[in-house]
């Protein structure tokens, strides 16, 4: 690489030894990202100052979610795509015999080119006969795979908490093996919370607000029951679980629910 860069595109030795100084870097998000914004010639250029504005608020959701450690970032991670306009990432296995399992980015021009129109958006592509492999070679006892229950918990938040609120107690319910979900965006309206919820079929809701966030509480509204309770959030997890292996999972008692 070095050699291309000054033998065939005529870059200075010393400019060329201070890109690949950086693009070698890969490690700890965090490690890695405050050795860019440290470096004072690099912040000095719009894209790079915008690019760890959006890689930190990045790594804030993926800590929310409890899987920061399980991340690195790679500045010499490529891909063969020009349409890339931002983040672009790998996801691997640990321990598997074959390359990444999925492998995507942001892409703010590429719909935009069949549409008229330009569209944001984050895409990847799944290897599935990968994972397939990967899921059969570790179940070699039967050869079967798996499926999960449907959601038993949709998180949901009010007034003005962040996502990321709600990433971490999915994150917590997850640890515990309880399958739960958010929805999507910043700040959704309780009203479409709770169709989602039953819509799906989704038989708990786990509430955080600003309240909530200041008493390090979580409401808990039973959608069969017609019930909603306040609790501790040390005591969320098992809570759930009780009110989960009390609950039949139908949603005969969905009609008349009490008022978000």
């Amino acid at each position: 690489v070095r050699h291309e860069l000054v033998q065939d595109k005529g870059i200075d030795s010393s400019v060329a030894d201070k890109v690949l100084r950086v693009t070698d870097n890969e490690g700890p998000c965090e490690a890695i990202l405050k050795e860019i914004v440290e470096d004072g010639p690099l912040m000095r250029v719009d894209r790079i100052n915008q690019s760890t504005s959006d890689l930190a608020l990045l790594f804030k959701y993926i800590d929310a979610m409890g899987v920061l450690g399980k991340v690195r970032l790679s500045l010499s991670l490529a891909r063969g795509l020009d349409y890339y306009t931002g983040v672009i990432f790998e996801a691997v296995i640990d321990g598997a015999k074959f390359g990444s399992i999925a492998a995507g980015g942001r892409y703010d021009n590429l719909v935009g080119m069949f549409c008229g129109r330009q569209v944001e958006a984050v895409g990847c592509s799944i290897g599935i006969s990968r994972i397939v492999a990967h899921l059969l070679q570790r179940n070699t006892k039967n050869n079967t795979l798996s499926r999960k229950n449907a959601v038993s918990v949709l998180v949901c938040s009010m007034g003005d908490v962040g996502i990321h609120h709600r990433m971490r107690i999915c994150a917590e319910l997850w640890e515990a093996g309880i399958s739960a979900e958010y929805l999507h965006v910043d700040q959704p309206k309780p009203g479409r919370q709770l169709g989602y919820a039953l819509s799906h079929e989704i038989p708990l809701l786990v509430f955080v607000g600003e309240d909530e966030l200041r008493t390090k509480t979580v409401a808990i509204k039973d959608l069969a029951r017609r019930t909603q309770i306040s609790v501790g959030r040390e005591h969320m997890v098992q809570r759930v679980s009780d009110l989960l292996a009390a609950n039949t999972h139908t949603t005969s008692g969905q009609k008349g629910l009490l008022p978000l």
